[in-house]
């Protein structure tokens, strides 16, 4: 009787256990899982105590993307847990926008560098140009600096020569001044003898030579000039200081005494400039102050171009 007893309860609580196991499974048959949230709910709600979601929303859901991207699957067998997909698909977004993001950020540092190098070229470029530019201009403060140099050594030797060629215009001028008072001195004669003269024919230039007397150089450079010919035919001419005190007693002290027509030494008496002509010891033309010099003048003229004739038939 006791075994039946134990036996009796056995059976009533394996049956129990069954119960139990029933009632649990009936229990997580009609439970569902929300797809918002992921709670369990009961079958016979028809939404989600918790946020709300219901069963129809659900099968919007699906009507809104392709079948192809979702599985057929049944509630009573799998348990669908949307948000680890929806986590998934996010990391699977993250590692391909990591991998969009890479090359982008290796194009980014290509474009640094090129960049860099661009600048780099740049500045090597302008360097070179700055270093050109200061080549060109050094050149030509050289070929300046030489060109000075050159004018300034012209101009020394140029100044340095001038000077040696006064020097020499200066000798020059003195040979011919001392050639001049050579041949004035041997062509001067006294007052006193105008008419002792042993040529057949001259002529005597009387006047002024004194340094007060402005004219007097141009008065002896006419009886210079004369005096130079070489003519065969050329009348000597000879030449009597007035202002020589030998000669004072034939100076006349104004336009008015001048004797014109004078026979011999003692008839004199010359105002000057006066140019007079003998012949034969005897008076022939008497020229006074301005027809004396145009009559000067008038000889060296003939006697210039006799030369020049002469010069051109050689």
């Amino acid at each position: 009787m006791a075994t039946k007893k134990v036996e009796d309860k056995k059976k009533k609580v394996v049956t129990a256990k069954k119960k139990e196991k029933v009632v649990e499974a009936v229990v997580e048959e009609e439970k569902v899982i929300c797809e918002e949230c992921g709670k369990k709910y009961l079958a016979s709600l028809n939404e989600c105590p918790k946020c709300g979601y219901s069963a129809s929303d659900a099968k919007k859901k699906k009507t809104f993307y392709d079948d192809d991207e979702f599985e057929e699957y049944d509630d009573e067998d799998e348990d669908y847990v949307p948000k680890k997909e929806v986590k998934k698909e996010v990391k699977k977004e993250k590692v391909e926008t990591k991998k969009k993001e890479e090359p982008k950020k290796e194009v980014k540092v290509e474009k640094k560098k090129k960049k860099e190098e661009k600048n780099v070229n740049k500045k090597v470029s302008i360097d070179n140009k700055k270093s050109m530019l200061s080549d060109d201009s050094n050149e030509i403060f050289n070929f300046i600096k030489i060109l000075v140099v050159i004018v300034l050594l012209v101009g020394i030797v140029w100044v340095v020569a001038s000077i040696f060629n006064k020097e020499e215009v200066k000798e020059d001028a003195k040979d011919n001044e001392q050639e001049q008072v050579a041949t004035i001195q041997n062509d001067k004669i006294l007052a006193s003898s105008i008419f002792n003269k042993k040529d057949k024919t001259y002529y005597v230039f009387a006047y002024d030579a004194s340094e007060e007397n402005k004219k007097a150089e141009k008065y002896g450079a006419l009886f210079t000039e004369y005096d130079s010919f070489s003519d065969k035919d050329k009348v000597v001419m000879f030449w009597v200081d007035l202002s020589d005190p030998l000669n004072k007693d034939v100076v006349a002290e104004t336009k008015k005494d001048e004797n014109k027509k004078p026979s011999k030494y003692e008839n004199l008496s010359i105002y000057g400039p006066a140019l007079i002509r003998i012949k034969n010891g005897k008076l022939d033309k008497y020229y006074d102050s301005d027809d004396a010099i145009e009559k000067i003048e008038k000889l060296i003229k003939s006697y210039r171009d006799k030369a020049k004739e002469e010069a051109e038939k050689k």
